[in-house]
């Protein structure tokens, strides 16, 4: 892992943005002052694991460079699991529409499940103990994936807002209301999705990172002022970091509202 601050049109994003949760990003930046937690990218190809929020945030504020982390994506210790968007509750206009714009057919749920898992349909719906799958013909994962686009739309037309779940977290759901139950992306997926300008929709993945650094603080001033050369800005992080000291974190840990299931490593200082 390596800390750095590089070109902000150098990162690309693998997922779309929302745009409540961007204005809510580029406020925080403002009010902040600073980049505090830095973006995990690949180093390779400079595509952005997560903070697709904060990097499109920093564009829209003037911003020419942002703080990263890079990794090597394809180490094994990186691991990529995929968001599943629910529903908790009966709404039967909302199951008949779904139907018709997904074309699905009834089976079982773990039938349902091991169709999109191996590439047999497009998408599923789990709802109410029942499992659905599209009779649409499947194609790639990126190309699967407007299913989920198709969803979000149909949900918001009756008034419903999605919640999100892992894997872990279908049956439970599934009982109670709907998932649904989309491909599974690979990291190559991530990877042709940002740098062909085809991202996937919002909150499809999650990754997990062996340790996250976290609350550096490097100012925006820096990051916008046009003046101060590649050079010069990681000259700065490094005077930066030298001046903080590191506490370990374990996983668990709650940050900004949000529990950690990797170590943190904040900076303090």
């Amino acid at each position: 892992m390596e800390l750095s601050v590089e070109p902000v049109e150098d990162i690309r994003l693998h997922e779309e943005v929302v745009p409540e949760l961007l204005r809510e990003m580029a406020s925080a930046l403002k009010e902040e002052g600073a980049q505090l937690d830095p973006v995990i990218v690949d180093g390779r190809t400079g595509v952005a694991l997560d903070g697709m929020h904060r990097i499109q945030a920093l564009k829209e504020i003037g911003a020419k460079r942002a703080l990263v982390c890079k990794v090597n994506y394809f180490d094994p210790h990186i691991r990529l699991r995929r968001w599943l968007r629910t529903y908790v509750g009966i709404n039967t206009p909302l199951l008949e529409d779904l139907k018709v714009k997904l074309n699905l057919t009834r089976t079982t749920v773990e039938d349902a499940m091991k169709r999109v898992d191996r590439g047999l349909s497009p998408v599923g719906l789990l709802a109410w103990g029942w499992g659905y799958y599209s009779m649409s013909k499947p194609r790639s994962v990126l190309h699967d994936l407007q299913y989920v686009r198709t969803f979000d739309s149909t949900a918001a037309d009756h008034g419903v807002r999605p919640a999100l779940t892992e894997d872990s977290g279908v049956e439970g759901v599934s009982a109670r209301g709907f998932v649904l139950y989309a491909r599974r992306p690979r990291k190559m997926d991530v990877i042709r999705a940002a740098t062909m300008g085809a991202p996937m929709p919002p909150k499809t993945t999650r990754h997990l990172v062996p340790a996250r650094p976290v609350g550096i603080g490097y100012p925006l001033d820096w990051l916008t002022d046009e003046g101060i050369s590649g050079g010069e800005a990681r000259e700065r992080l490094r005077r930066l970091l030298e001046a903080r000291r590191v506490k370990h974190l374990k996983p668990g840990t709650e940050y900004k509202g949000r529990v950690y299931e990797e170590s943190l490593y904040l900076y303090e200082g």
